[in-house]
């Protein structure tokens, strides 16, 4: 919102909402080092899910990186504090690299999204491996052109078709592309057919990604 508006506040909520709400997702007693908690009460005063989700510590470096940057970007020639979140990224940042050579997945949605969060920074070593486990398990799964929908759910496949297109463009290939392309063609025609409130917006969005694309506003 503030790099459309170019107002700052916005993004000024987002990062005292981070500073506020980072502790409290952040498990300090396990054994294995820092771990997230999935989820947390309303009021954040307890985890409900004390499990680390597959991708937690991904999504958190990934969004304080970006408030950072969008923050500086935006006070450009201003004082600006250039601490701003620094603890909080170097405490994901942590968390992503003890995990990120373990990363396995054979669920569409995660790959996905794995693709979309690599592609903000895709020059960093955990990046540049976990991107590559997603391609070669993303054309594992679709090896065979997948021509029916059956014990299948649209909006992971779509996940996966959103998250090819934010690669690096010398990394897209014929085989990519075909992937995407089967995704939506096989979709197309029965988006209403069961969860409808998420799989006819993720068809819209894969066909269109937009602002998935790191290089979409600038």
């Amino acid at each position: 919102t503030s790099l459309i508006t170019r107002d700052v506040k916005y993004n000024e909520w987002a990062i005292e909402m981070a500073q506020s709400m980072h502790n409290k997702f952040i498990n300090h007693s396990s054994s294995r080092g820092l771990r997230m908690f999935w989820k947390i009460s309303i009021d954040g005063s307890r985890p409900v899910v004390r499990s680390e989700g597959n991708l937690d510590p991904y999504d958190g470096y990934v969004t304080y990186r970006l408030l950072q940057l969008v923050n500086q970007q935006l006070k450009e020639g201003k004082n600006v504090d250039g601490s701003v979140l620094n603890r909080e990224i170097e405490e994901m940042k942590g968390m992503v690299m003890g995990k990120y050579l373990m990363y396995q997945s054979s669920d569409p949605l995660d790959l996905g999204e794995t693709l979309w969060l690599t592609s903000w920074f895709p020059d960093e070593d955990w990046a540049n491996h976990m991107r590559k486990v997603a391609i070669s398990n993303i054309e594992e799964i679709f090896e065979s052109t997948i021509k029916s929908t059956r014990r299948r759910l649209g909006f992971r496949d779509f996940g996966v078709s959103i998250g090819l297109q934010t690669i690096p463009e010398n990394e897209k290939d014929g085989e990519t592309r075909r992937i995407v392309e089967n995704i939506h063609s096989l979709w197309k025609d029965h988006l209403f057919e069961r969860d409808h409130d998420i799989t006819p917006v993720m068809y819209c969005s894969s066909l269109l990604p937009g602002v998935f694309n790191p290089n979409f506003l600038y």
